[in-house]
């Protein structure tokens, strides 16, 4: 097995470790950052370290993709964020006081197009990368932190799948069964406008699928019971 090889061994669902990304395009220079699992301790992968020199590609390389962004007008972005940002302003304290989903500003930005943001455009999606997400995470945050918070799951779940999974080493075979499942999803973002989580919230290596869930869901006369211990949701 050569040394390449070794590197990216799975080992526990993980890679033995992992790249950084400069420009969209994955970068292996090193293995000098462990990371660390939360219920044991022990170290679950490594990850590449971004030295002085990268960050200041990472910058030329932004100022590159300008003439990209500039291709959606500025007023076209604002109008989309702000035709709902005005409302989940005003929705947060209700939402914070009863620790409620925020179903409505959902419904909005399922109207705006925000939920299918970060489904690759071959897909149907807007195609934004991880940078693009991030701006417009922060300014939902900046009037309700937890409408922000939550549509990260949501653009996780088509940032992981896209543009990320993209550059993972795949045989043929791996890559058209993949682009089988995530098409599925894509098309329930785009076309249904479904809302997408992440099964973080488990106080054990169920997210790592390393241990069944320990959740249930049972059906009852006018809803659901749901039985479980969570240490987030």
């Amino acid at each position: 097995m050569s040394k390449q090889k070794k590197s990216t061994a799975r080992r526990g669902g993980l890679a033995r470790s992992y790249p950084y990304y400069l420009a969209g395009q994955p970068v292996a220079a090193n293995t000098d950052l462990e990371v660390l699992d939360k219920y044991t301790g022990k170290r679950a992968t490594r990850v590449a370290f971004a030295d002085a020199a990268t960050v200041r590609k990472a910058i030329v390389a932004a100022h590159k993709a300008r003439p990209a962004m500039a291709a959606f007008p500025p007023d076209a972005r604002r109008d989309v964020l702000e035709h709902c940002v005005k409302r989940f302003g005003e929705r947060a304290e209700r939402y914070d006081r009863e620790a409620g989903f925020p179903f409505e500003n959902y419904d909005d930005m399922r109207e705006a197009g925000l939920l299918k943001l970060c489904v690759p455009r071959e897909h149907g999606g807007l195609g934004a990368d991880l940078f693009t997400y991030a701006l417009v995470s922060a300014t939902l945050g900046r009037y309700c932190g937890t409408t922000a918070l939550t549509f990260n799951m949501h653009a996780c779940s088509a940032l992981w799948p896209g543009p990320l999974a993209d550059a993972l080493d795949m045989t043929a075979e791996q890559r058209a069964e993949h682009e089988r499942h995530r098409a599925i999803h894509f098309r329930r973002m785009v076309q249904e406008g479904a809302v997408y989580a992440q099964p973080f919230s488990e106080p054990s290596a169920a997210a790592a699928g390393r241990a069944p869930y320990g959740t249930t869901a049972t059906k009852v006369d006018g809803g659901w019971v749901i039985n479980g211990r969570k240490i987030f949701a």
